[in-house]
Parts: C-alpha cells; structure tokens; sequence
C-alpha cells in the first residue's frame, strides 16, 4: 500500500505527462498560459498611477511589439510601462506552470488599434478603438502558439475616470 502511494504522489496533474520519477508540464499548456497573459494585461490592474495604462498610450499609436523574452524596457512613458508589463505578465504566466524560458524560443506581443468603436470609461459612454492583443510564441521544439483578445480602449480623460487609490496601484506603477 504504501508503493501505492508513493507512486500516486509522482502522478502527474492536469496538463503533466509522466516521466519516470519526474511530472513534467506539457506545451499544450502554453495556450492557457497565452490567455491568462493576455487577460491579466488587459486587465484594469494594468495601471499606471492609478488610472488603465492602455488609455494612457500615446493617441496616434496605431501598432507596437514587445519581445517578451528580451530584457524589459525601462522608463515611466506609458508605452515603456506597458512593454514592461507585458513581460512581466507573461513570466508570471510561465512560472506558475513551472515553464521556465528554455521552453520558449520566441515570444512577441503585438498591440493593433483597430476600427473606431463605443464603449464605457468609468460610467460614460465615450468613443474610441477596438484594440486587438495578439501573443505568437514559438516553443523549443519549433511549434507556433498563438492567442488573440480583444479590448475597448478609449484616450485616458481623469474627469470620466476613477483613479485608484495608491495602495491599489498596480505593479506597473
């Protein structure tokens, strides 16, 4: 009974296959990985001084990259905190899978501003732009992952906008 466990114990979870001895966790989890990235950019934590960092960028900024697997950028810009951000979100998203950047041969965010587009700031009603959020990783072993989502962007206006308060500022800031 006790081998039993001992072997229960090295069963590898979700999204692990087994190798003698060792659980190892398999690049198909890369696409989840991909969209908890995405999603935890996207995110209203992604502030900058307490308001969204994406209606912060410059307004006729219609298309940039980030090499999330090169050394972040630094300054306090909005777009220099974003690309910032993008790598440090998409690490925490590799570690918490136990991937470590080996797996990961390329790894490049995109950000598009798309078609004029309504939609809400705070309470308002305002108008602004589609803005589509696209990671393309190429693995070790040469396979392509790819995510895309969607967001609502509108130019950062502090009279529509709550700011967070400086205890919540998020980790941009």
């Amino acid at each position: 009974m006790a081998e039993v466990d001992a072997v229960r114990s090295h069963a590898p979870t979700a999204g692990q296959r087994s190798t003698p001895g060792i659980a190892v966790t398999s690049r198909r989890v890369l696409n989840s990985v991909l969209h908890n990235c995405l999603a935890t950019f996207a995110s209203r934590c992604s502030d900058h001084c307490g308001y969204w960092l994406f209606g912060q960028l410059p307004a006729d900024l219609d298309r940039w990259e980030v090499d999330l697997c090169a050394e972040p950028p630094v300054g306090e810009a909005p777009l220099e905190v974003a690309k910032r951000l993008a790598v440090r979100r998409f690490r925490e998203q590799l570690a918490k899978v136990g991937f470590g950047r080996a797996v990961v041969s390329a790894a490049v965010l995109s950000c598009s501003r798309g078609a004029p587009a309504f939609g809400m700031q705070g309470e308002f009603e305002v108008a602004g732009h589609r803005v589509e959020l696209r990671v393309r990783v190429v693995t070790d072993r040469g396979g392509i992952v790819d995510r895309r989502r969607a967001v609502f962007v509108a130019t950062h206006d502090p009279g529509k906008e709550r700011r967070r308060s400086r205890e919540h500022w998020g980790p941009s800031s």
